[in-house]
């Protein structure tokens, strides 16, 4: 019986969780329905009385979850809300059903409105080079009182160095929207910021808070978006809601009112909707409503390619679509670009592209500077909306015209056969833009590791300032044997068993030992197994250690250039260049190469390794 019970519980479980990920299952509600004042229009009615909190064990709550969510200290779950009386709500419904008419004007917004920070004056000036016509600033910058005394003195537009519209938005983190200091604030910047628009007063009505909460804060946020119409200035209307009631509601309430703009803040949805049923389906229920109704509407949080995707396509019934969001810069400062409608990580590649914004100022550019990106990131959207596309490559190294690159191998350092210092003279007088270099840098198979040579040729990287590539190599391209380097280098002072004591007397070289040890760290870290470059003129060159072609570095000459031949037609390029077989030679015909070494030659390897081999002469 016992067993029997136990499956049927199970059963149960399964079925509650997968009426969920059908989005038919969502809401619950800490209220018995009876005398509540939603009951005449809530999706849960006749069926309120339990609530299910949204915390992180999903505890089944029932009678005035309120206070129970405010102060659980396990999961630090909180629920915000306006503490109204029935009374008071009774009367607020009332009051939305015989307000009139706003006399705002409506505002006429671009396709792409992407939300710009004050603090980041890195980028100020810059949106209207782009050919951005419109911004959205979040309120919350002018809880910095320096911004704050800016904009009251000056004027947006003259910080931002920008001309085109400049919204202020009301999406803040939930503990400011409910007091009536901040709102009284918002109204003051709005207007001696000489913004040209608000966003409506954004409220909590999240998925997983108590049904009657929600409804509360539905309310009560259209009654401050209301009062926004006080200031005289365009007012884009937030809908709110998460089911088709709360939504039909709020949006009946706000052509009701008279607002001709209208916006859906969409991130909570958008961030997980392509793993779960339940807010793909609330945007559905958006679209169901908005669609042939309203004209204007603004989706915040969608400036990213899947999103943008997405909402295009749901929302193909409003005539003027716009969207907003702050993705596009994130994902720019974190080195990921938009690629035909896929986000991309760049932080170790080269962009050719062909948008106005890349070729205005190279690859390099791109790499260097975050506007730079963020240019690149909104033409790419803009293309998605015009149904125009740009085409790229993406390369290891753009070398472009006037820049030096050596191409070096086979260092072997820590070896006694290595000429660690020759190579150091020859970076010095050489001084290059890129340094290439083709695995076997260090020898961590034959090598003694010493302190004494990392810092040294750290320090050299710092003293020319070159950009590194790196390629691994057979002598030090093993994670396990570069860990066992590590430890050793690592734990050559400290003597078992570990233990933290006070830093040294002596501060600055501790650090410089750190530093020094980091850099070797990352050095090989970012190693690669092969490297595609692009010279002036449009030659693509593929580089590689070779020995993932030749196996044996004294192989004949012939088989080697045979292997290397196939390989490279198989690569689509113009130049095939390796290391490994320690010996030099630059076939022109071919577009073949090998970089010699700088190591003199081991005993397997003498008669096969030549003088003119060594330096890559």
């Amino acid at each position: 019986m016992l067993v029997f019970c136990f499956v049927i519980y199970v059963f149960y479980v399964w079925f509650c969780y997968f009426i969920l990920g059908l989005g038919l299952l969502v809401f619950s509600c800490d209220r018995v329905c009876t005398g509540c004042p939603f009951v005449g229009f809530c999706d849960l009615a006749g069926g309120g009385g339990v609530y299910f909190c949204g915390g992180e064990f999903g505890c089944r709550v029932s009678d005035s979850s309120l206070d129970y969510v405010g102060g659980c200290g396990v999961c630090d779950f909180r629920v915000y809300c306006w503490d109204l009386s029935c009374d008071v709500v009774c009367g607020l419904l009332d009051w939305l059903r015989n307000v009139g008419p706003v006399s705002v004007r409506g505002i006429k917004l671009p396709k792409i409105v992407p939300i710009v920070s004050l603090l980041d004056r890195d980028i100020a000036g810059f949106w209207w080079d782009c050919g951005v016509e419109a911004v959205i600033v979040p309120f919350t910058d002018f809880l910095r009182s320096n911004v704050l005394d800016e904009v009251v003195k000056r004027d947006v537009h003259w910080l931002l160095g920008f001309d085109g519209l400049v919204l202020l938005s009301s999406v803040m983190p939930d503990r400011f929207l409910f007091r009536g200091d901040v709102l009284e604030l918002f109204m003051r910047v709005a207007l001696a910021g000489g913004f040209d628009g608000v966003i409506g007063w954004d409220v909590p009505v999240y998925v997983d808070m108590p049904l009657y909460i929600s409804w509360i804060n539905l309310v009560k946020g259209l009654e401050l978006t209301y009062r926004l119409s006080e200031l005289g200035i365009p007012v884009v209307a937030l809908v709110k809601g998460n089911t088709l009631n709360q939504i039909k509601f709020s949006l009946d309430a706000l052509q009701h009112m008279g607002f001709k703009n209208y916006a859906l803040h969409a991130s909570e949805y958008l961030m997980r909707f392509r793993f779960d049923a339940r807010f793909r389906n609330i945007l559905y229920k958006y679209a169901e409503e908005m669609n042939g109704r309203v004209n204007d509407l603004l989706v915040i949080g969608a400036l990213r390619p899947s999103s943008l995707k997405f909402i295009c396509d749901v929302f193909r019934g409003v005539e003027r679509l716009s969207v907003g969001g702050l993705s596009y810069y994130l994902d720019a400062k974190r080195f990921k670009l938009y690629l035909d409608g896929r986000v991309v990580n760049v932080s170790r590649k080269y962009l050719k592209c062909s948008c106005p914004s890349c070729v205005k100022v190279g690859s390099q550019k791109i790499l260097e500077e975050v506007k730079s990106r963020v240019s690149h990131n909104l033409n790419q959207l803009k293309s998605m909306f015009d149904g125009s596309s740009y085409s790229y490559e993406l390369y290891d190294l753009i070398v472009e015209e006037g820049e030096t690159a050596v191409i070096a191998s086979d260092i072997h350092i820590w070896t006694p056969e290595s000429k660690f210092e020759n190579f150091i003279k020859f970076l010095y007088e050489m001084k290059p833009k890129h340094l290439i270099l083709l695995g076997d840098v260090f020898d961590f198979k034959f090598g003694s590791p010493s302190y004494y040579e990392l810092e040294l040729f750290f320090n050299t990287l710092r003293d020319i300032k070159c950009s590194i590539h790196l390629v691994e190599g057979c002598s030090d391209g093993d994670s396990s044997s570069f860990l066992k380097v590590m430890d050793q280098l690592v734990f050559e002072e400290v003597a078992p068993p570990l233990t933290y004591k006070k830093l040294p007397e002596d501060l600055e070289k501790a650090r410089i030992r750190n530093r020094v040890l980091l850099d070797f760290y990352k050095f090989y870290r970012q190693a690669r197994k092969e490297l595609l470059i692009q010279l002036p003129g449009n030659i693509r060159m593929k580089l590689l250690h070779g020995h993932q072609l030749v196996m044996n570095p004294k192989e004949n000459m012939k088989i080697v250039k045979e292997v290397m031949l196939e390989y490279k037609s198989s690569s689509e390029v113009d130049w095939l260049i390796i290391g490994h077989i320690h010996r030099a030679f630059i076939d022109y015909d071919d577009g073949l190469a090998s970089t010699g070494c700088w190591q003199l030659p081991l005993i397997h390897l003498r008669g096969t390794v030549s003088k003119n081999d060594l330096y890559g002469e």
